[in-house]
């Protein structure tokens, strides 16, 4: 899955967090980037709802 780094909130919901790894991939010309973040939780933590 691929996400643009464009400065806007991205919230993608997959359900429940799966038993294996998750890659956190940056690639391409980041040299205007001065920081950069992700948060991987379950959909509901991150609606505020439980």
């Amino acid at each position: 899955m691929e996400i643009l780094c464009d400065a806007e909130l991205t919230v993608i919901g997959l359900g429940d967090l799966p038993a294996e790894p998750i890659i956190v991939d940056l690639r391409g010309d980041q040299s205007d980037v001065l920081s950069a973040y992700a948060v991987v939780a379950p959909t509901a933590s991150l609606s505020g709802s439980e």
